[in-house]
């Protein structure tokens, strides 16, 4: 009886052991992940400037002449650029950093650029490749970001372009090969991103921006991704490219514009995966332009339609978007052109009858414009996601319980062998 009792007890304490170890590992996870969150959050970046005169550098003779004297790290080649760092530069009347005529790599960081007036630009970029501009400050100047003639192999990095007198970051003539990403324009008096030469080849990725007249606006723009970015409060078109050939414009979010949300006009346009959100013209307008794809958009709120196809467009696919509340005339979207496709959306004003209950209104949705076209297919959910055929899908299982049934079982099995050996 005594050996029975012992038994029982070395199941109990076994299944005790185990059972705490599980939750233990469960409670270690969640204070694990608990802490990382924390140690996110408490990261606090400071910033010691030294006070500096403006920089002019034309040419890389020049250059590697200054970086000698001002005992700036850095060789120039690939490897190694030269760093010009920490400066604090409030010059107004001169251009603060002015780069011309150089091929050597380099990378300008961490400075502030403040100004007055008469308000000079802050960094200006003239012919010149292969550098970096990352984590600056330019607020209080003419224009924040200046490039003219051709800049190639160049990456703006996490810059706040701030509370300029005219536009954020002005290119006049067009950028290849380049990189803008993470920047915060905001208070800007002008456009915010304004370009009248190329855009080619390029990435616009992740930036954020508050208020000015044009979110970013490209005249040309060839083979370049527009992706992630969040912009509002503009007072013209959030994104705007009037010539463009293969643009991308993907995830972006667009909020109280007054003017387009995403204007674009050009061959092989992709426009997916958008949020726009009160404009006060047309959610997205594709003014012409062939084999254009507009997929899995939300558009909201637009006082004209949430979709514009101009008279010029042809063949282009709107598909799985949703449209929500957007004026129109008589319909969300407005269709002038020829062979366009328009199938799998929702709009919040045609939602039924579904007979059939298969995800799909029975009834073709009507759209205005010269095309009388319509959607034979609109979708119900407003996720505007096409429906597929139900199925009993299964429930995700969270691990942590799986391990739980887990000790259940063994604690049970060991019970039980120790009670069949007494």
């Amino acid at each position: 009886m005594k050996i029975r009792k012992s038994k029982m007890k070395v199941a109990f304490l076994l299944t005790l052991l185990l059972a705490t170890f599980a939750f233990s590992q469960i409670t270690l996870n969640t204070q694990f992940s608990l802490s990382e969150n924390q140690l996110v959050s408490s990261v606090e970046l400071s910033q010691t400037y030294t006070d500096h005169p403006a920089i002019a550098i034309d040419g890389n003779a020049d250059f590697l002449s200054q970086a000698t004297s001002e005992i700036w790290e850095g060789t120039g080649a690939a490897e190694n650029p030269i760093v010009i760092e920490g400066y604090r530069i409030t010059d107004s009347i001169n251009i603060a950093i002015q780069i011309q005529n150089v091929d050597l790599h380099w990378i300008i960081r961490d400075c502030l650029i403040d100004g007055n007036p008469p308000y000079a630009c802050g960094f200006d970029l003239q012919n010149s490749s292969n550098g970096e501009f990352s984590n600056n400050i330019l607020q209080n100047r003419d224009v924040g970001i200046q490039c003219l003639e051709d800049v190639y192999n160049c990456s703006f990095l996490n810059n706040q372009v701030l509370n300029n007198q005219d536009t954020a970051f002005k290119v006049i003539s067009g950028l290849g090969n380049c990189i803008i990403s993470g920047n915060n324009f905001s208070g800007n008096a002008g456009n915010n991103f304004w370009m009248t030469g190329g855009f080619n080849d390029s990435l616009f990725t992740d930036n954020t921006i508050t208020g000015g007249a044009n979110g970013i606006r490209c005249l040309a723009f060839l083979r370049s991704v527009v992706s992630g970015n969040t912009i509002s409060d503009c007072t013209l078109d959030a994104l705007v490219f009037p010539s463009a050939y293969g643009v991308v414009i993907r995830d972006n979010t667009v909020t109280n514009t007054t003017g387009c949300g995403i204007m674009t006009s050009g061959n092989d346009a992709v426009i997916e995966g958008n949020t726009v959100i009160d404009s006060t013209l047309s959610g997205i307008y594709l003014a012409f332009g062939e084999n254009g794809t507009i997929h899995h958009n939300t558009v909201t709120d637009s006082s004209e339609y949430g979709v514009k196809l101009g008279g010029a467009t042809s063949n282009t696919s709107v598909s799985e978007n949703s449209f929500i509340d957007n004026v129109g005339v008589g319909s969300q979207i407005l269709d002038d052109g020829e062979n366009n496709l328009i199938t799998y959306n929702h709009y919040s004003d045609w939602i039924s009858p579904d007979g059939d209950l298969n995800g799909i209104v029975d009834v073709a949705y009507s759209l205005d414009g010269e095309a009388s076209n319509s959607d034979p297919f609109p979708i119900v959910d407003v996720s505007g996601i096409i429906p597929t055929t139900p199925t009993a899908d299964a429930l995700p299982i969270d691990p942590v319980l799986i391990a739980g049934i887990g000790v259940g079982v063994v604690a049970l099995i060991v019970v039980i062998v120790l009670v069949k050996r007494r």
